[in-house]
């Protein structure tokens, strides 16, 4: 019986395991909009002492993936014209790289911020994930400085995207004082 005893102990010390390609996902009912300021304003190094602005918002996107594991993510980007980086996927891969491909305008190109850029992109992707996917949550990210930089504009009302936003924030990011540019 030691003997017998002796060998099971070390047969269960082995782990034996059985591999398996059927991996349970977690996956929840929810897509995640990043709408991200792309513009050279967003180069600003005045982050958290010199780290610049997009910086900032690279990190805080990846934290946000990883705290909502399991949702669909997608991208919009804005600066002189708003355009769509990556379509709602729950590969978390493919959004990081989309939104570490963002680095800012350059000088010449740059023709200043408008935060209403945006919102028509917005709305449609929001409207046409909302008819594809009526069972699934929608959350707004909005990433910006605030810097309106488009002469005599005013930020105008974002009331049409309550009706199919469950739940979101807006994050501001730089110093009232600014800080130093390297542009391209």
């Amino acid at each position: 019986r030691q003997i017998l005893i002796v060998i099971l102990v070390f047969a269960m010390n082995l782990r034996i395991m059985v591999f398996s390609y059927d991996v349970p996902k977690k996956e929840l009912n929810v897509d995640v909009l990043f709408v991200i300021d792309n513009s050279m304003s967003m180069l600003a190094e005045d982050f958290d002492g010199d780290g610049r602005r997009i910086d900032a918002v690279k990190e805080d996107c990846e934290y946000i993936m990883d705290m909502m594991e399991g949702c669909r993510f997608s991208v919009i980007a804005f600066g002189n014209y708003a355009y769509r980086l990556a379509p709602y996927t729950s590969d978390t891969n493919v959004v990081m790289s989309a939104i570490n491909s963002l680095e800012g305008q350059t000088q010449y190109y740059a023709q200043g911020t408008s935060l209403n850029q945006p919102f028509p992109l917005m709305l449609d992707v929001l409207q046409k994930d909302q008819e594809q996917n009526s069972d699934r949550v929608q959350v707004v990210y909005y990433f910006s400085d605030g810097e309106i930089t488009n002469k005599d504009e005013k930020i105008g009302s974002y009331k049409k995207a309550r009706e199919y936003v469950a739940s979101g924030a807006v994050l501001g990011y730089g110093t009232e004082e600014g800080g130093k540019m390297k542009v391209r």
